[in-house]
């Protein structure tokens, strides 16, 4: 019977070591993926957007082709708009176009001139952006090289467009772009090539969530078709209180057109992020309640396994065992189960951050400072949850240890 009950209570002890080690990978494993998750969030949530958007009051406007048949109604219309918000108390710039930093622009076929032409064996593609003079002005953005898009742009015989770096290394291998020739199609003016005459810093447009950086083309609006626009204005005062001046110029100029989304920069990309900073906070609270499930876990099994042998320990004690020396009997377990869960959660805390490589921002698989982080958390918390069973057992008294 005697023997029985040692080979019965050696199993479990085994059974308990290994629930001790899975439960100790697996917490690797669920912190990887969601630190690497949250980690990638926060990353896309305070991305640099190449641009200054403090102090930038937005808005949107529609002119309807009935009343503006052509381009070049709109642009007079736009000019005179322009003119009037600009002298406008503490307005420091005005942009008027079809994007702003952090909102999507279109994209169309791209043919360079010296390259072969773009069609379905050779396709080449680039977003489009149709910007007013003032739009690099209002964001804070200057040329690297060359100059920006000027007021008589666009008119006949100055067809020119400004391209960001990410152009110039996709299509142009790096080389000199000024003076370079490109052609938008398709486009009412797809005949008409455009002189490449500035380069730009890469101004992020669109999906936030994307590790790439665009190539951009932006052109002036007289080149464009639209009909829809975005006003921003970059004031000195709290740009709020903008909103109703804006409204009032719109419509002293045309009381039929509808002034929309009327919102600071900071709301607008606050709205675009909102997804990030959601997900970001659901993660790294997944990432807690897990931690907790798992040191109530680790404590559970390291204190069942304690009083599987607490006969043993009382024996142990009556024999001249040392409460240190008891102590250090159930760390070394403790610590022998981290020596073997550790690898094996970090081989799956790898797998894990692998299977998510697609959508982690900032970070690849094995990175040091999540690899670092959570082996410093998982061996803090199985130390404490071994810590307090053994201090437990320390001061067990040995007698009544050996009448139970």
């Amino acid at each position: 019977k005697d023997g029985s009950r040692g080979a019965t209570s050696g199993r479990g002890r085994w059974l308990t070591s290994g629930l001790v080690v899975v439960e100790m990978a697996f917490t690797l494993a669920l912190l990887a993926g969601a630190g690497s998750m949250s980690r990638s969030f926060m990353t896309l949530y305070k991305a640099d957007l190449g641009a200054r958007t403090d102090n930038v009051l937005t808005a949107g406007l529609t002119m309807p082709e009935a009343k503006y048949p052509d381009m070049g109604a709109r642009v007079r219309f736009i000019e005179t708009l322009d003119e009037r918000l600009r002298a406008l108390p503490g307005v420091v710039a005005v942009s008027i176009g079809t994007a702003v930093p952090g909102d999507g622009v279109g994209t169309l076929t791209l043919d360079i001139d010296g390259q072969p032409r773009a069609d379905e064996d050779n396709p080449r593609e680039t977003r489009v952006a149709s910007v007013g003079p003032g739009f690099f002005e209002t964001f804070g953005v200057s040329a690297a090289t060359g100059r920006v898009i000027e007021a008589t742009d666009g008119t006949t015989g100055r067809e020119v467009v400004v391209v960001n770096r990410r152009f110039v290394e996709r299509f142009l291998g790096g080389g000199d772009p000024i003076g370079r020739r490109v052609m938008l199609r398709p486009d009412a003016k797809d005949t008409v090539w455009a002189s490449i005459v500035g380069v730009v810093p890469h101004i992020r447009h669109g999906d936030l969530t994307s590790n790439e950086l665009d190539a951009v083309v932006y052109r002036p609006l007289r080149m464009s078709t639209t009909t829809g626009f975005t006003i921003a204005i970059r004031s000195q005062q709290p740009s709020t209180t903008l909103a109703a001046s804006l409204r009032e110029t719109v419509q002293a100029l045309d009381q039929d057109l509808p002034v929309f989304q009327t919102r600071t920069m900071e709301d607008r990309l606050a709205n675009a992020r909102w997804p990030f900073r959601v997900f970001g906070t659901l993660f790294v609270l997944f990432a807690i309640f897990g931690l907790v499930l798992s040191t109530i876990g680790m404590y559970a099994v390291t204190a069942y396994s304690v009083g599987q042998r607490r006969t043993e320990i009382g024996l142990r004690m009556a024999l001249g065992a040392q409460q240190g020396q008891v102590a250090w009997l159930v760390l070394k377990r403790g610590l022998v189960q981290l020596a073997i869960g550790v690898p094996l959660g970090l081989a799956l805390a790898y797998g894990a951050m692998k299977g998510l490589e697609s959508l982690l921002v900032g970070i690849r698989p094995g990175d040091p400072v999540t690899m670092i982080a959570i082996f410093l958390i998982v061996s803090s918390v199985t130390f404490a949850a071994c810590l307090i069973p053994a201090r437990r057992a320390a001061r067990l008294n040995p007698v009544t240890a050996l009448r139970n």
